[in-house]
């Protein structure tokens, strides 16, 4: 308790309370004025708690009845809401309206002809119970209502709504509208999932309808990663759909372009050799069919060239990459001889608490080890999965045994935040983000292993029910989504320790598991990632090769075997390619001699892993010999980490 008193009993209260738990559970208190003597003739305040709650609902039966109704909202299409002017006045817009001298306080009518009525119930409705329905069909038109009317606390819950749910179908549209609106941090997060969505919307329609303003903005964006091809004939594409109304900012718009080459930039003596580069590529790759030779000359004319003080560093905008990050885990230690081997010949368990980041960079391995530990003490075998800006830590086992705790780590703020409880202890399990819904599936405690799958609503952070139960329980297995869809390859039953030749999916569209057999996956402590197409399934402690799934035809087939064969590491892919880090070496019987594993990378062309020498893997020292931690890629995301 702090020191904190009740308005009413002077109990001790919560901190965040104006009232004790017991003034708060009864239906009415005495409280005693100021000043005011203690005599038999004392007058009393009473409070009933009751009218806070009695008093909204009471009004808006009244309205729903139209019972003492004296005003009328006229919306679109000349459908009326009827109100009480004195619940409406509690909102500016309206107070401002009322208590001056407009024809809309004389006739008590207010007409609305561009808001639908049931946008504008939903208002009302907020305004007199504080209650409103939010979908993704009404939010973008309830917040540009709630901008006009002056109904902050609406525009600020429907920001925050509609913030969770930009996507590639919708982050022009909602950039656009937000910006308009004044919403900066809503336009600001629509526009950043826009440019890191380049490749997606580059080859659809939704880019050709911006306007000029907004075109310019966005292809002159610092974060915008791509080709000077690609880049062009995105313009070309974008001039060509109204010619006429956009010949004129088209050389503006190329000239704001930021045009790199597929290699690193030369020094300032080879300028020229750096422009023959960019007009290379553009020539072969930018289809100008369509174009006069007037229209062609002003687009290459209009292209930036690089001048004697152009930086021949690293451009700024590529800063926006993926990241792998890697969080917790514990690391193999050498056996102390001395101990006794009933107690498995180690006197303490190893445990990493920080997180890093990794990005292949120009060549160059990157990391950064935040100087922010985890809340826990240590924990082994948790997961990790991505949502936003933030990373979600889940389970684990530690030297408190298995927990139940779902964290969350803010990367902008670089802060840790507790969540919430998962129903069930986990270890060694799984979980993944799909469409703001946290899945969390498989491991176990105590010998138990668990079938069910808990699933959160990461917008409310609320448990989700009725998920349908694995067919199989699983620990230890490789998991990934792909398509919308979660694989779960093999693990083991977590109490037989009994290796799974299952290869299993569950859709959270429909609320099904399917499964299918293979013994090639009856393996444990391997890892999987989504490769264009299809699955990698890398190492793991039973057998250490790599294994190739493609889900649309359910074919297994093995492809070349680590360099390192590892079991409980982390892989990850970052530009098309995959990487893995860390782990348990299994090659290595002898625990005396334990070696640190290097990062491995996956060359597709060649269908070889190909390591990294010391010199270049940063990564080598610190995370070698840990196992068990948990590994998730940020998208392409509008942070520094230099």
């Amino acid at each position: 308790m702090s020191g904190r008193r009740c308005s009413y009993c002077a109990r001790p209260c919560e901190k965040q309370e104006k009232v004790c738990e017991f003034c708060s559970k009864a239906t009415f208190r005495f409280k005693r004025p100021p000043g005011e003597s203690s005599t038999a003739n004392t007058t009393y305040m009473v409070k009933d708690w009751t009218r806070d709650q009695q008093l909204p609902t009471a009004l808006n039966r009244l309205r729903k009845a139209e019972e003492f109704t004296d005003i009328t909202l006229i919306c679109a299409k000349g459908k009326t809401l009827p109100c009480h002017k004195v619940v409406l006045a509690t909102n500016p817009y309206f107070q401002t309206m009322f208590s001056t001298d407009m024809r809309e306080s004389k006739e008590n009518k207010v007409t609305f002809d561009h808001i639908e009525v049931d946008i504008m119930a939903e208002l009302v409705s907020f305004l007199y119970t504080g209650e409103m329905t939010l979908t993704l069909k009404n939010a973008s038109s309830l917040l540009e209502a709630a901008c006009m009317l002056q109904f902050e606390r609406v525009q600020e819950i429907c920001c925050e709504y509609l913030g969770h749910h930009i996507c590639v179908t919708n982050c022009l549209e909602m950039w656009v509208l937000a910006d308009m609106l004044g919403c900066s941090e809503l336009a600001s997060k629509a526009e950043a999932v826009a440019v890191r969505s380049f490749k997606d919307l580059c080859t659809g329609d939704a880019l050709l309808s911006l306007n000029d303003a907004y075109m310019c903005r966005y292809m002159s964006s610092k974060f915008l990663h791509t080709t000077p091809a690609e880049a062009v004939n995105m313009v070309v594409r974008w001039y060509t759909h109204d010619r006429d109304s956009r010949r004129n900012v088209l050389p503006n718009l190329l000239s704001q372009l930021h045009l790199t080459t597929t290699e690193q930039l030369q020094p300032t003596e080879q300028q020229q050799d750096w422009a023959e580069s960019i007009d290379k590529q553009i020539e072969q790759n930018v289809n100008f069919d369509g174009l006069s030779e007037e229209e062609v000359s002003v687009i290459k004319e209009s292209l930036p060239r690089p001048s004697s003080h152009s930086r021949t560093d690293r451009p700024e905008r590529f800063t926006e990459e993926e990241y792998a990050v890697l969080a917790a885990g514990e690391k193999h230690l050498k056996p102390n001889s001395n101990l006794s081997p009933e107690f498995g010949g180690y006197d303490r368990r190893f445990f990493i608490t920080d997180i890093s980041l990794f990005c292949p960079k120009w060549g160059d391995d990157f990391l950064d080890t935040y100087a922010v530990d985890l809340p826990d003490t240590g924990l082994t075998g948790c997961s990790v999965a991505v949502w936003e800006d933030k990373l979600l830590l889940t389970g684990g086992d530690g030297d408190m045994g298995t927990c139940t705790a779902l964290w969350c780590f803010n990367l902008t703020s670089q802060t840790w935040q507790f969540q919430d409880s998962m129903c069930e202890q986990r270890s060694y399990h799984g979980s993944a983000v799909i469409n703001n819904v946290l899945y969390i599936f498989g491991g176990g405690s105590s010998g138990m292993g668990i079938r069910e799958i808990e699933a959160w609503d990461l917008v409310t952070m609320e448990p989700l029910r009725k998920r349908k139960r694995a067919l199989e329980g699983f620990s230890q297995a490789a998991s990934c989504v792909y398509q919308g869809k979660i694989y779960v390859f093999g693990g083991e039953r977590y109490w037989r320790e009994e290796p799974l030749p299952w290869i299993q999916c569950y859709d959270p569209k429909n609320n099904a598991w399917t499964k299918t057999e293979s013994v090639l996956v009856a393996n444990k402590g391997s890892a999987a990632a989504v490769l264009g197409d299809r699955i990698l399934v890398v190492g793991g402690e039973l057998w250490s090769g790599v294994l190739e799934y493609i889900p649309h035809t359910a074919q297994v087939s093995t492809l070349a075997g680590l360099r390192y064969p590892r079991a409980f590491h982390g892989v990850a892919v970052l530009s098309g390619k995959v990487y893995v880090f860390g782990g348990k070496d299994v090659a290595n019987n002898d625990e005396t001699k334990l070696y640190d594993l290097p990062t491995e990378r996956y060359d597709a062309e060649s269908e070889t892993w190909v390591w990294f020498d010391s010199s270049h893997d940063n990564l080598r020292s610190y995370w070698g010999r840990v196992f068990g931690f948990g590994c998730a890629v940020y998208p392409a995301i509008q942070y520094s980490f230099d």
